[in-house]
């Protein structure tokens, strides 16, 4: 078998977990080390040692006086989405195998650990998961270049319509509140001028940071294009939604962003709208806000502006 294999996040080789007793298991993992050369084998106790390893296991074989609840709780787990669990149960019968195959096992293996067979089916099975694990990361790659924003790491104007439909959704499903903020950074302009767009993208960057720690993981926080960015918010009535505008602008008005020697200093404009049922869409809530946001630059920037209309 093909020695190079992808390393773990802490830089060991990739592994193959063993449940069961170390006891009784320690004895081969050499032999099963040296048969699938460039996997190291480790014997656990418990699921709890694999829920703690820094370390995502390659393939997961569970003994028979372990299958009882292990197979079950692995099966729970997010890791083992990818990561084939086989039950070791030389000699089972049919009712045995069929009993792990519907406790979760992928598979079965009848023969002893160390036998030709199973040490062939272990080589193939790995081979299996780790194409399925580089399809993943791919699938993850380009899904985080579709929807995200290069500069400030924020969703884009595509995912940021995708999210808010979703939640429009949810809002109007259980006829729940919803409000809407977008804003703008105030002559953002007069910071490129003045220092370059180098510090333009320093000031961006960090007021994504900052909007970052001030909102819930419910929120919907995205860069809509240039200086502009929006923020939904889920189940927020209108007090909650300018209090938390509030809060951002204030916030954002203390940011101090070092840059060539300068100290600059930036503020914001805020719109608020809130949804309204039935037949508000996201076009509509972000036309309020955006109208909203204008009024709020024309009273003279620097403030949160509601658009009742």
């Amino acid at each position: 078998m093909n020695a190079h294999h992808e390393e773990s996040p802490t830089g060991r080789p990739p592994h193959i977990a063993i449940v069961g007793s170390r006891a009784e298991w320690f004895g081969v993992l050499a032999e099963v080390e040296v048969a699938l050369s460039g996997f190291r084998c480790e014997v656990v106790e418990g699921i709890e040692e694999l829920d703690a390893s820094p370390d995502r296991p390659a393939l997961v074989l569970v003994a028979r006086d372990r299958l009882g609840v292990s197979l079950r709780r692995i099966a729970r787990k997010e890791w083992a989405r990818h990561t084939p669990v086989l039950a070791m149960l030389e000699g089972a019968g049919l009712a045995e195998r069929a009993e792990a195959l519907a406790a979760g096992a992928w598979d079965v293996l009848e023969e002893g650990l160390t036998s030709t067979g199973s040490l062939a089916r272990l080589g193939a099975l790995i081979r299996l998961t780790e194409r399925a694990w580089a399809l993943a990361r791919q699938r993850d790659a380009l899904f985080e270049f579709a929807t995200t924003d290069p500069l400030t790491r924020l969703p884009n104007r595509r995912h940021l319509f995708d999210q808010l439909e979703r939640e429009l959704a949810r809002a109007r499903r259980n006829d729940e509140p919803m409000a809407v903020a977008l804003f703008d950074i105030d002559h953002f302009k007069d910071v490129n001028d003045v220092h370059g767009h180098a510090a333009g993208d320093a000031v961006l960057i960090e007021l994504a940071r900052t909007a970052s720690g001030l909102v819930r993981e419910t929120d919907v926080l995205a860069r809509l294009g240039g200086e502009e960015f929006v923020l939904g918010m889920p189940q927020t009535s209108l007090e909650h939604a300018r209090a938390v505008c509030e809060r951002l602008r204030s916030a954002i008005s203390r940011m101090r962003v070092a840059c060539g020697g300068a100290s600059i200093r930036v503020t914001v404009s805020v719109g608020v709208a809130v949804y309204r049922p039935p037949t508000d869409d996201v076009h509509a809530l972000l036309d309020r806000a955006d109208r909203a946001m204008f009024g709020a630059k024309e009273d003279g920037r620097n403030r949160v502006l509601y658009n009742a209309r």
